[in-house]
């Protein structure tokens, strides 16, 4: 029993410094990936926000609340 403790925590150790050296040698794609997306990401919650706008926008016009006009954000 002991030794059979002894050697899955010997292997839970063999298997973390796997993973973090496998994790190292990632990193730098990970972090060029991150900056090819960011910008990709920030368009699409700018395109979220703008489409959650138009829905109220159109649900205020449907209902008489507002009148709806568009104009171009700066």
């Amino acid at each position: 029993m002991l030794i059979t403790s002894i050697i899955s925590i010997i292997l839970a150790l063999v298997f973390s410094f796997y993973c973090y050296q496998k994790h190292n040698k990632l990193k730098p794609l990970y972090d060029e990936l991150d900056r090819h997306f960011a910008p990709v990401e920030r368009e699409k919650s700018r395109l979220d926000e703008i489409e959650v706008r138009y829905r109220l926008l159109q649900q205020n016009y449907q209902s008489g609340r507002a009148t709806l006009t568009l104009q171009e954000d700066s």
